[in-house]
């Protein structure tokens, strides 16, 4: 996905929003996660950036959208990350986009979001081969818990190597902090 088209989806989620305050809330957000895919990706991300509050319900969930700088470490321990089988020599970086409604019921949150994220590692390896790697991720995400969420998600991952663009399906696990 070129930038181009990112920001026509980002554009089309932002204008598919029903917008009902004049001045919304906007809370910090903070997400950790980590992700395992289908082509032997295994990576962990830190996202941290703003939720901005588009809609109230009196009854239903609250609607939110979020923009988050996301950074994926080389190394977690002794654990190298890695994306379709290349292996990361240097740390990630990227941006998410995305729309989440969510609900609190009695002591705890509910919701459900999708997200675009996009993320680049600029020093990768494979065998003898070596470049940069990129990744265009449609993200659904659920999530549930009271101050500290737990997230579950499912993503589609195009990747794209020095060699070709590959499709990936990818599962992560995560949390982020109830503000």
């Amino acid at each position: 996905m070129n930038n181009k088209q990112f920001l026509c989806c980002i554009t089309f989620l932002i204008l598919g929003v029903n917008v009902t305050f004049a001045i919304p809330a906007m809370l910090p957000e903070i997400q950790l996660y980590h992700t395992l895919g289908n082509r032997g990706s295994s990576y962990s991300t830190v996202a941290g950036g703003l939720a901005i509050q588009l809609s109230t319900q009196q009854i239903g969930p609250n609607r939110w959208l979020h923009v988050l700088g996301v950074y994926s470490p080389e190394q977690i321990g002794a654990a190298r990350g890695k994306v379709a089988g290349w292996n990361f020599h240097s740390n990630g970086r990227g941006l998410e986009i995305g729309i989440y409604d969510q609900k609190r019921m009695m002591n705890y949150f509910k919701g459900a979001n999708i997200a675009l994220r996009h993320i680049e590692w600029n020093e990768t390896h494979t065998g003898h081969k070596t470049g940069k790697i990129s990744t265009d991720i449609v993200h659904l995400g659920w999530t549930t818990g009271s101050k500290i969420l737990i997230l579950f998600g499912l993503d589609l991952a195009t990747i794209h190597t020095p060699e070709n663009s590959i499709m990936e399906l990818e599962i992560a696990l995560g949390s982020k902090i109830a503000f």
